[in-house]
């Protein structure tokens, strides 16, 4: 064969049905030898069987950790019956080129009937299932999605499984809900209607469970292969399900084979805003719940990372370079934000709308270009009315306008005048709010399609908020959309996305803050799984037409998107109001290294004035997603510079600032003690520290690093004099460093590199 004519054939098998041969592209290959289909990269490999499906082996072939035979994926069904992937046959085998030399092997899998001669088995007519599995040169972990078209009921399917005998399973389970779970006590959250106090009652935002046999609610599975918690320098076996953080979302390990899986048995209701004060739990022994797939259906089912570490250390590093080279868009990652949910004393408004309008733009955005500020977000002022989302003009006016004599808040419906603002302020970028599945029933929208409503739910909201147009958020809009639903205008949800893709092209957003997130089940339209699909949907589509858009959730409630559905998109809002120092460092430390504290919104400088300095409060500021959510006219000429030189620095800084982080010392909660966060690029063995003291006695600490590698040296720096604060080996960074501040309440912040 000629060598055009292999590189031919190599460049179709890069995109393309596979029959045969090998194919290697950008650093992954696929083979595929008739009976077996392998797709590895430098780091990895894995192998299945095409007559009965399933992984044969997985290896590491960094560490030689090598996993036997496994079933990809079970489904149960409620009539008790069950399908393996054993039970599929592959009809067809896909490669895709996927963006940053990735490959995306599809199995396109039928059931099977037994030969009636003993041979292989029949495939029956029909598309079961379609499993890809991605991977990229140099990630050592595969993207697995699934799409179900196999009709039925299905109460329980587990997503991806890996064989891994002997090993101790870590499950960790992420709670967001700020609003429910305040950070200023281990057990804020109670619901008050109790019994009903639900499996996250009382939950810190992370909670692990860990044994050689569970089967538990959580979205990240951690195997130790060497069966021993004692030690961190053996392989892992992680998955991560990117999935919310329902109770039916699980993590399961019975010794042999570790799975993530959703147990719909878990489910009964979920009731938004009020699980706050009350959950419901299933009762019954058995699911009451199913997820659906009809007749000429496709579902799409949840997302699953299942990734190798060489150590423990390694595990959410990879997760890390996953989410930043391939999962995460072209979002700004380490922007800077302002947000104006702050800027509310009810001079133009009755609730929770902001005071936000052209004037109050002008004189936010001079001292927004101050501190750098890079992206100016308009909150849920801004609006005429949910449903419409056309800004607060003339030519849109408020429905309320006539009644509370407020006048128009913007000369135009196009945010020109807002932009030039904005253009003139250090060229911002600018930002919305939006509640995408409520509206006001005031607005044309609904007004238009009142069949577009979510019955019951949405019909009952509608009267409520009708009742009482200005109080709380109900001046934004209560009401309830069902995605499915079909008026006058057509489907909604396209209606929805229309208003988004209007924002973008129109408006100029750059940057949504997506709010009042619940997934209820609509009578005759979607259920609440059905719901939460359309979103997401929506969602992949907007970022996939606009990749430099971000798409910020509003996760200060539990079951939205958090944790990784969320994660994997974009940054987070995750603490409402102002949190303490200790708090707000409480959120970053509690889910590193698994969530980057880079997702996590929270308050910059939300503490100026009370007794904390401003130089610790940047410090503090560091480890999230920047965000000033305050009236920033509030601040003093003095806070506006300090605030404007620790945000140079962070700008300065942010390609480390916006790793992921490891937790140091001790969880700051309690707020007297040390507490410290590490951001490491594992990859290039570089980062920043960050420790500090908070109200403790003791006026030193030694700090250990992790992922530290090799045997070569470090320098390390203040990052903000330059100054040198010393070279030690990586044998000393990890026996631990001494860190001296004497006064209490104050930080340091260091510049680690390899020399």
């Amino acid at each position: 064969m000629s060598r055009r004519t292999a590189l031919s054939i190599a460049l179709a098998l890069c995109a393309g049905s596979l029959v045969a041969l090998t194919a290697t592209c950008g650093g992954v290959y696929v083979e595929n030898d008739g009976e077996t289909v392998v797709l590895g990269n430098r780091y990895v490999h894995r192998t299945w069987s095409k007559a009965a499906f399933g992984t044969t082996e997985i290896v590491d072939e960094r560490t030689g950790l090598r996993l036997g035979a496994s079933d990809d994926f079970t489904l149960e069904l409620a009539d008790a019956s069950s399908i393996s992937s054993r039970d599929l046959t592959v009809t067809d085998v896909r490669v895709a080129q996927v963006p940053h030399d990735g490959r995306a092997v599809t199995f396109v899998l039928a059931l099977a009937a037994p030969s009636p001669l003993g041979g292989a088995p029949t495939p029956l007519p029909g598309v079961a299932i379609e499993r890809t599995y991605t991977l990229w040169a140099d990630v050592a972990g595969f993207q697995v999605d699934t799409i179900l078209a196999l009709p039925g009921a299905y109460t329980d399917y587990t997503l991806d499984a890996v064989a891994v005998p002997g090993a101790i399973a870590a499950a960790h389970h992420f709670n967001a809900g700020y609003d429910w779970r305040g950070s200023d006590s281990f057990y804020d959250w109670q619901p008050t209607a109790a019994p009903f106090n639900g499996s996250h009652a009382g939950q810190d935002h992370r909670v692990t469970t860990t044994g050689a046999n569970l089967d538990v609610t959580a979205q990240w599975l951690s195997l130790d292969t060497d069966g021993d918690l004692a030690t961190t320098s053996d392989p892992r076996v992680f998955q991560v399900l990117q999935r919310v953080n329902y109770d039916s979302s699980h993590a399961a390990y019975d010794g042999a084979v570790g799975r993530v899986h959703v147990d719909m048995a878990d489910d009964l209701v979920y009731l938004g805003p009020f699980e706050g004060d009350i959950h419901l739990d299933n009762p019954l022994p058995g699911p009451v719940r199913a997820r659906f797939v009809e007749p000429g259906e496709t579902v799409r089912l949840e997302r699953v990372f299942t990734g190798f570490g060489i150590d423990a250390d390694d595990e959410a590093w990879q997760h890390f370079r996953y989410l930043a080279r391939h999962a995460w868009s072209k979002w700004r990652v380490g922007d800077v934000v302002f947000n104006s949910n702050g800027v509310d004393a009810n001079r133009i408004s009755t609730g929770a709308k902001d005071d936000m309008d052209l004037a109050e733009t002008v004189r936010q955005a001079a001292i927004a270009a101050r501190i750098g500020i890079e992206t100016f977000v308009l909150d849920d002022g801004w609006q005429a009315a949910s449903g419409d989302w056309c800004p607060d003009s003339p030519d849109c006016p408020e429905p309320r306008k006539a009644t509370t004599g407020f006048p128009d808040r913007f000369p135009d419906s196009e945010f020109s005048a807002v932009r030039g603002v904005l253009a003139a302020n250090g060229g911002m970028r600018l930002g919305l709010w939006m509640s995408p599945m409520h509206f006001n029933p005031a607005s044309h929208a609904y007004q238009g399609n009142p069949t577009w409503a979510c019955t019951p739910i949405g019909d009952g909201l509608v009267l409520y908020n009708t009742a009482d147009p200005d109080s709380s958020s109900n001046e934004a809009g209560l009401g309830t959309w069902d995605p499915s639903a079909i008026g006058p205008d057509g489907v909604l949800i396209d209606h929805i996305e229309s208003r988004i893709r209007r924002a973008i092209d129109v408006y100029g957003a750059r940057y949504f803050k997506f709010d009042f997130l619940a997934w209820v089940d609509c009578a005759g339209g979607a259920d609440a799984y059905e719901y939460r699909e359309e979103f997401v949907a929506m969602v992949d589509r907007v970022i996939a037409d606009h990749p430099d858009v971000t798409i910020q959730i509003d996760e200060t409630n539990d079951y939205r998107l958090f944790p990784f559905e969320s994660v994997a998109r974009g940054p987070s809002w995750y603490a409402n109001g102002s949190p303490r120092p200790n708090e707000a460092l409480h959120n970053l430390w509690i889910h590193a290294p698994y969530v980057p504290g880079a997702t996590l919104g929270q308050g910059a400088f939300a503490r100026a004035g009370q007794g904390w300095s401003a130089d610790y409060l940047g410090a503090v500021m560091l480890g999230s997603h920047v965000t000033f959510f305050t009236d920033l006219t509030r601040f003093s000429e003095a806070e506006i510079d300090a605030a404007a030189r620790w945000v140079g620095l962070y700008k300065k800084y942010r390609t480390r600032f916006a790793m992921m982080s490891f937790p140091l010392l001790d969880d700051p909660l309690p707020g007297d003690n040390w507490t410290g966060l590490q951001w490491w690029n594992a990859g290039a063995q570089r980062g920043a520290l960050a420790v500090y003291r908070q109200d403790a006695a003791d006026d030193r600490r030694v700090v250990a690093l992790r992922g530290v590698r090799g045997d070569r040296s470090f320098l390390l720096r203040d990052a903000e004099t330059g100054e040198a604060f010393g070279t030690f080996s990586a044998a000393q960074l990890r026996a631990g460093i001494t860190v001296t501040l004497p006064q209490r309440n104050s930080a340091r912040v260091l510049l680690i590199d390899r020399v």
